[in-house]
């Protein structure tokens, strides 16, 4: 008897593994989706410009929300404490900021003409490890979060 639990519990246990990863990815992922959401939703509520921002320039330290108040200073709105153990985001081609504008658009900090793109990687911190998701900024500020092995839209 006790060697059949052995086998039961050694053949469960990565299964299980995979299980807890792809659900700490799924909730980091949706977290920051979620994120980018509200800072838009208050950029256009407040009909001025609201900033998403990594914590100590590293997306996987957490995030925050902002808008500048003058003297560069800014007003906190909104923190994210970091992503799960095993879970890693890639910084996007925007870096380590992102900013809406009152109209829902993006904006990079250098220059509010030019819309700010780019896809975030978030995925498991596992060598071998298939599981990942896209989260993409369009160039009209909208965010669209997709796992790329079952969507084909997915780039």
């Amino acid at each position: 008897m006790l060697a059949i639990a052995s086998i039961i519990t050694v053949l469960a246990v990565p299964s299980f593994q995979d299980t807890i990863e792809r659900q700490k990815l799924s909730a980091a992922s949706s977290d920051l989706y979620a994120s980018v959401a509200m800072t838009r939703n208050e950029a256009i509520r407040r009909g001025g410009r609201v900033d998403l921002k990594a914590i100590s320039d590293n997306w996987n330290n957490g995030w925050e929300i902002t808008i500048p108040t003058g003297d560069n200073t800014s007003e906190q709105i909104y923190t994210h404490g970091p992503v799960p153990t095993g879970i890693a985001i890639a910084v996007p081609d925007f870096g380590t900021s992102l900013s809406y504008n009152g109209t829902g658009r993006t904006r990079t900090d250098d220059n509010s003409q030019v819309p700010a793109t780019g896809v975030w990687i978030i995925k498991v911190n596992r060598a071998g490890s298939p599981h990942k998701r896209l989260l993409q900024i369009n160039t009209i500020g909208r965010p669209l979060l997709c796992n790329p092995a079952v969507d084909t839209t997915c780039v």
